[in-house]
């Protein structure tokens, strides 16, 4: 019995045979989501332990005046704690079934590894999120939303009254002085907030911020950046010599 084919079928066939077939498959980029370059990554431990534990320590005592018949005198101290964290498992995975194994042993050929990149991929995306925002489900804070973290105050001095340096159309609403003063609050607030125990050597910028600061100059007399000028004069390395 011969098959009946219609004109639409046809002409399908026809226009598909007429494409030039390009012989590159382009594969999706993604962002680089490297979170390794936020925070310390850790992989000495066993890979089953269900947790870490850290011991912490303090001093204690204060001096004070003494006279020459007193009996008893101001003592300092030690103590010491610990802190438990669980660990938390996650996963990713990826697979082959039978037909794609044996078809790959027949041919003499190897299984992609794209699957394989897929799920590394879907795991370093996982970890970006939670080191940036953290996880409410596990109760883990993230960079950006850890409890206790200094919160400093920026002036709303930007046109508009506005605290970002840059709007979305790339056009800048602080002055270079005012963004320079922004930064050294930051790095001062971490400082007095610690009782100048702690000092920021980190700033982390929105992109756009970034590329604000790190194109314009710092003055029309000058071709140096406002980045280079934070660079060279913010407070962190005025005290102590380091970038």
């Amino acid at each position: 019995m011969n098959q009946l084919v219609n004109d639409a079928q046809a002409l399908a066939f026809v226009q598909g045979q007429a494409y030039k077939v390009n012989q590159t498959i382009y594969e999706t980029r993604y962002p680089d989501w490297d979170f390794g370059r936020l925070v310390f990554v850790d992989t000495s431990g066993p890979a089953w332990a269900p947790g870490i534990l850290t011991y912490t320590s303090d001093l204690s005592g204060r001096a004070n005046w003494q006279s020459g018949y007193a009996k008893d005198i101001p003592l300092a101290d030690v103590s010491q704690d610990m802190q438990t964290k669980n660990f938390h498992l996650a996963a990713i995975g990826y697979q082959y079934n039978i037909e794609e194994v044996n078809t790959a042993i027949q041919i003499g050929g190897s299984l992609s590894d794209r699957r394989a990149r897929a799920a590394r991929l879907a795991y370093t995306k996982f970890m970006y999120d939670l080191t940036l925002k953290g996880s409410a489900e596990k109760g883990l804070g993230g960079l950006i939303n850890y409890p206790g973290v200094p919160v400093v105050a920026i002036p709303a001095d930007g046109t508009g009254g506005v605290t970002y340096w840059v709007n979305a159309a790339g056009v800048g609403t602080k002055t270079p002085a005012q963004i320079v003063r922004d930064i050294n609050l930051l790095l001062q607030g971490i400082s007095l907030a610690t009782f100048e125990a702690e000092m920021a050597d980190t700033i982390l910028l929105p992109v756009e911020a970034f590329n604000y600061i790190a194109a314009t100059p710092y003055a029309a007399t000058t071709m140096e950046t406002i980045l280079s000028f934070i660079q060279r004069t913010n407070i962190y390395t005025m005290q102590t010599g380091r970038p």
